[in-house]
């Protein structure tokens, strides 16, 4: 559709001004005005034409389909039609089921969007609703503004909604019901790091080069590995800083802030925690590779997948044509401290 903002409607006065400069040269005769009417009218219609056709193509931002088109989540009518509409459009390239295995998904790179992976359900319905509109530049999805109208767009929405439902209740993103450790106190991380301000008075102790090797810990052990790296998701989710620090060694602890915390980092630890929103939760998809290395320290991959970080086109970083990353993997050093098992180190 034809969009005209500043850039189309400057592109038509050009137009015009063009016309009218073309018309005086052809009446001026002889004048000594004609050359220059005559180049001042071709001219302007040259940049007037291109910057009409530059309105033309340029995209709306997401949130362009109109809010008359209700988006009703879970309303039975909207997502019938909607699944009729995804039976005769999509299922193709995206699949039955929308998780992109469609019977076409092999012809495109990058392929097909999964539409019910963890990550779609941080995008607005109002994105989604562009996308099918307007399609996605760089992928093979196409616009489907001229074929579809706006309540049938928000039809499809609705029901890709509705195919995420499953995603969004078997996501495991613990939030601040699990996050049950004691938080640790501004005073004690100012005591804890104070020998790291400048001068120092005592040494911070770098992090240790630990074996590829050692063997599977018991189950009592990988249970409560299992259960420190979930609970560190969950105090991120709840946007608790104090908490999650509890969940570190002392000298994690002290390298993680070498020369003292920030004033700035204290007031914000300091805050009431703000909890991150459900459909922004982190996911705790696995922990794996766990071996023993030491009788107190414990090797383990942990994998997560954070929402936020992925690109914000459904198949691709922009302009790269390259898949989004569907996981965050860190290999962690647990050591027991107590009953507990804290986050030691970090290993690239």
């Amino acid at each position: 559709p034809w969009r005209f903002d500043t850039v189309g409607v400057g592109g038509a006065l050009l137009v015009a001004a063009g016309l009218a400069c073309v018309v005086l040269a052809l009446r001026a005769g002889r004048s000594p005005l004609r050359k220059e009417a005559a180049g001042l009218g071709v001219a302007s219609l040259v940049i007037g034409i291109v910057l009409l056709f530059q309105a033309r193509l340029t995209p709306e931002p997401p949130g362009a389909i109109a809010q008359s088109a209700a988006l009703p989540p879970g309303d039975p009518a909207a997502i019938g039609r909607g699944e009729a509409l995804f039976a005769a459009n999509c299922i193709a390239c995206h699949g039955v089921q929308g998780r992109g295995d469609g019977p076409r998904s092999g012809e495109f790179t990058p392929p097909p969007a999964d539409l019910t992976a963890p990550h779609a359900l941080i995008h607005r319905d109002r994105d989604i609703a562009y996308w099918i509109e307007n399609g996605i530049a760089g992928s093979a999805m196409p616009g489907f503004g001229d074929t579809l109208s706006e309540a049938e767009i928000a039809d499809l929405t609705t029901y890709l909604r509705d195919l995420q439902a499953e995603t969004a209740m078997a996501r495991d993103a613990p939030g601040r019901e699990e996050c049950g450790v004691a938080p640790r106190t501004i005073d004690e991380l100012e005591a804890l790091t104070a020998g790291n301000q400048t001068p120092r008075d005592v040494e911070v102790a770098e992090p240790t080069a630990f074996p590829e090797g050692g063997a599977p810990p018991d189950a009592a052990t990988e249970a409560a590995i299992t259960a420190a790296a979930r609970e560190m998701v969950a105090c991120s989710n709840a946007g608790d800083n104090l908490r999650r620090l509890a969940l570190f060694s002392e000298p994690n602890v002290r390298r993680a802030f070498p020369n003292g915390p920030t004033g700035l980092f204290l007031r914000l630890a300091a805050a009431t925690p703000v909890p991150v929103p459900e459909n922004e939760r982190v996911v705790l998809l696995a922990v794996d590779e766990l071996r023993q290395i030491a009788p107190d320290r414990v090797r383990a991959e942990v994998i997560i997948d954070n929402p936020t970080r992925h690109t914000h086109g459904p198949n691709a970083s922009p302009g790269a044509g390259a898949p989004s990353a569907p996981a965050d993997a860190a290999t962690i050093v647990y050591v027991k401290q107590g009953d507990r098992w804290l986050i030691d180190e970090v290993l690239p």
